[in-house]
């Protein structure tokens, strides 16, 4: 089969100004301004700020999490992190007052990584050196002051950047809640359940949701009242900064997080952080809810491919150094004992085939960054009937969309956006290029830096092939492997959710064939606070803790090492190794998983 890719140009933006150096201002930092701005309309930008005494930070973040460091549970306050590794506070004081000189409001979050300034047009062409060229967009930098080009590692500018994809996977609609298709599923298959049975239900534990769409606080109790958990308004609070978006554009989104984590651990309250679904956006939701310090797990459904990231720092629209930053937010949330996860995507080991049409091999930012715990997903056991194939999916294994091949191929396709979100569904895998050196918890467990692939497509002279004869590759890689763990994501075997559309009128209704891996990264924040609270503090940072118990001998991690089933579209299972790029770790045994974090 033969599909002619044709790139959507319909998402690139140009952006222009003209610099103005002077001997005084002599450091430029990236940024991108909308050609259309008026001279009072209000613009932001987003500073980040260097750290200080950055190895120790990292240091200081494994001992956390060691069982044998004396600094083990012993998480910092965002103002003790400020004085050991953020930015000291009379740079920022120094910062904030040249802003507030030039007549724009400015923000320092707790831990001094990040300053958020607003402010007029005219006064930010002023206190920058730049001038916003009316009649094109082109790329532009905006120069600072040499002093603080000392401080400032970047900066992430007015305009947007392209927008984030939710790794939400639907198929069909149904008009009733289908009580096989629950949160239960999660908490039973993978013996979460086994922590209730203790009366341990996330207690006095608050989950953090990323997000960057509104949603309907009614639909949340729909679902939580027929899920027979605590449904109250009070479980949700939400967070918006000052320059956050309203869209309702990926509500579903955001109704499915909120749903399923506040399911999973029916005793913990959510915490909603929204803002515009770019790189601004994000950098300012993670800022806003690490800065806080109110959340214990923190979910993150949304991303862009590396390569994606790779085509927009070219454009101009956003930051060199977008990954560092990144990772630099993940290490103060893990001095702070937050855990986080981050899904992994939903395309497979194709990432960026949706948002480029490339079929280059690519992961996710910000799944790919080594302070976190990137989420895969699965297809469960099952067995259904598409159109007139009957499709048999014996065991849990990688979800991949390559076991309805055989159907799909029957039709007649002629969509692009269907025929690619149909053959390249799957959990996403492989290995990071922004982050190219292997974590140390990773280097001892064996499947790490190695893979077997089954090739199962051609690409080039803008075509997609699909191959007649599969071929079966072997061979080693480097950096950040992912993902770390997985649990059920093919929406065919997938969960319930409950949203009403915003512009209508006539209520609400259920679809219970909805999954991805995002589906995945609350559900293991819920039961990450469910572990929180059954050890009565933070775990903090999994990594070096789970990949520790992988070689254990009574590993918590159920692996999926099959060699031909387990693909993610091209990555595939090691038989014998803990690891591979399809599944991580592979799925997890709560119970166990919970003894090994009392020892």
């Amino acid at each position: 089969m033969k599909m002619k890719i044709i790139k959507n140009k319909s998402k690139w933006y140009r952006v222009g100004v003209i610099i103005l150096v002077t001997l005084f201002f002599s450091t430029t930092l990236s940024v991108s301004v909308n050609a259309k701005s008026q001279k009072n309309q209000e613009q932001n930008i987003i500073f980040i700020m260097k750290p200080k005494n950055e190895t120790n930070l990292k240091k200081f973040v494994y001992s956390s999490v060691n069982q044998n460091s004396n600094n083990y549970h012993k998480y910092l306050s965002p103002q003790k992190f400020a004085t050991k590794y953020g930015q000291s506070k009379k740079n920022t004081t120094s910062f904030t007052k040249y802003l507030n000189k030039n007549k724009i409001k400015s923000k320092v979050y707790s831990g001094n990584l990040i300053v958020s300034a607003t402010g007029k047009t005219k006064d930010i062409e002023k206190a920058f050196k730049i001038k916003v060229n009316k009649k094109n967009n082109l790329n532009q930098s905006l120069t600072v002051p040499k002093k603080y080009s000392k401080i400032i590692l970047d900066n992430t500018g007015i305009s947007k950047s392209r927008e984030f994809s939710d790794n939400l996977n639907q198929k069909s609609v149904s008009n009733g809640f289908n009580s096989k298709d629950d949160s239960k599923k999660f908490i039973n298959n993978y013996k979460l359940n086994k922590l209730f049975e203790n009366n341990k239900y996330g207690q006095e534990q608050n989950i953090g949701i990323i997000s960057f769409a509104n949603f309907n606080l009614n639909d949340i109790n729909t679902f939580w009242n027929k899920e027979n958990v605590p449904s109250s308004n009070k479980r949700v609070k939400t967070y918006k900064n000052n320059f956050g978006s309203n869209s309702w554009n990926g509500y579903e989104e955001t109704t499915m997080d909120i749903q399923q984590a506040g399911a999973v651990a029916p005793g913990a309250n959510i915490n909603v952080y929204l803002s515009d679904p770019n790189t601004k956006g994000m950098i300012i939701n993670l800022a806003n809810a690490i800065s806080q310090n109110k959340v214990d797990t923190l979910s993150i459904s949304w991303g862009k491919s590396e390569k994606l990231v790779a085509d927009d720092i070219k454009r101009g629209s956003t930051p060199k150094r977008y990954s560092k930053i990144i990772n630099l937010l993940m290490l103060q949330a893990a001095s702070q004992g937050i855990t986080i996860f981050a899904a992994s995507g939903d395309s497979g080991a194709y990432d960026s085939i949706n948002e480029t049409g490339s079929g280059d091999l690519s992961v996710d930012i910000p799944s790919s960054s080594p302070y976190l715990t990137s989420t895969g997903g699965t297809t469960l056991p099952t067995n259904f009937k598409y159109k007139n194939t009957t499709i048999n999916v014996p065991n849990e294994r990688a979800w991949s969309s390559n076991y309805l091949y055989k159907a799909y191929n029957k039709e007649n396709i002629l969509s692009r956006s269907e025929w690619i979100t149909k053959y390249f569904a799957g959990s996403g895998g492989g290995f990071s290029s922004y982050n190219s050196t292997t974590p140390k918890y990773q280097n001892n467990v064996s499947g790490i830096n190695t893979f077997n692939a089954i090739k199962m497509w051609d690409f080039g002279g803008g075509y997609i092939n699909q191959r007649m004869s599969y071929k079966h590759l072997n061979g080693t890689g480097n950096g950040r492997n992912v993902p770390d763990i997985s649990a059920a994501a093919d929406p065919y075997t997938g969960y319930n959710i409950y949203y009403s559309n915003p512009n209508s009128k006539k209520g609400g209704k259920w679809k219970n064939s909805v999954g991805g891996t995002s589906i995945v990264a609350p559900q293991m924040a819920a039961a990450a606070a469910v572990l929180n609270s059954s050890h009565n503090t933070r775990l903090g940072f999994w990594n070096p803790q789970i990949y520790k118990f992988a070689n254990s001998s009574n590993s918590p991690f159920k692996v999926l090492d099959n060699e031909v089933s387990n693909t993610n579209n091209y990555y595939t299972g090691q038989k014998g190794k803990y690891y591979n790029q399809a599944t991580g770790l592979g799925t997890v045994d709560f119970s166990k998983l919970n003894n090994m974090f009392k020892k």
